[in-house]
C-alpha cells in the first residue's frame, strides 16, 4: 500500500508498459526506437493476453525481417510465432546470415536454431506443416 492505494509490482520496464498501454488507449501510437523495445512489448502483450496489442506489435516485428532476420527469427521462436519465424527463416536463408551471432539466440532452444540451419543448408523444408518453433520429432526436416 502506498498512501492507502494498493500497489502492484510488475517486472516490465516503464517504457514497455507505456508502449503497451498506448496501443490500448485512443492516443497516438508509441514510437519504436529499436527492436528490443518491440521484443519486450510483444512479450508483455502475450504475457498479459492482450491479443490485439500482440497482433499490432507482430506487424512491427515483421517490418524488421529485411534488416535483422536472424534476430526476428529468434524472437519469433521464443514467442512461438510460427508465421513470423517462417518468414524470417526464408530471409535468413536468402541473406545467408545463419552463422552470425545475435543475442536473441540465447533465448531459443537448440532445436529451433538447428531447424533453421537445416532449412538453410537443404534450401527447403521437408513438409510445409513442419514447425520451426515446435519441431516434429528428432529429425524434423526430411533429407531427400
Amino acid at each position: 500500500m502506498s498512501d492507502g492505494m494498493p500497489v502492484i509490482l510488475i517486472p516490465q520496464h516503464s517504457t514497455v508498459l507505456l508502449n503497451l498501454l498506448r496501443l490500448c488507449y485512443p492516443v497516438s501510437d508509441p514510437t519504436w526506437s529499436n527492436l528490443e523495445d518491440i521484443r519486450a512489448t510483444l512479450q508483455a502483450a502475450i504475457k498479459y493476453d492482450m491479443t490485439e496489442a500482440a497482433e499490432l506489435v507482430k506487424v512491427l516485428l515483421r517490418m524488421h525481417i529485411p534488416t535483422a532476420p536472424l534476430r526476428v527469427y529468434a524472437i519469433a521462436c521464443h514467442q512461438n510465432l510460427e508465421d513470423v519465424a517462417r518468414a524470417a527463416a526464408e530471409e535468413v536463408r536468402r541473406q545467408e546470415c545463419q552463422s552470425s551471432f545475435v543475442p536473441e539466440l540465447e533465448d531459443i532452444m537448440a532445436g529451433q536454431y538447428n531447424r533453421l540451419l537445416q532449412f538453410c543448408e537443404l534450401n527447403e523444408f521437408g513438409d510445409p506443416t513442419e514447425s520451426f518453433c515446435y519441431g516434429n520429432g528428432p529429425d524434423v526436416i526430411s533429407r531427400k
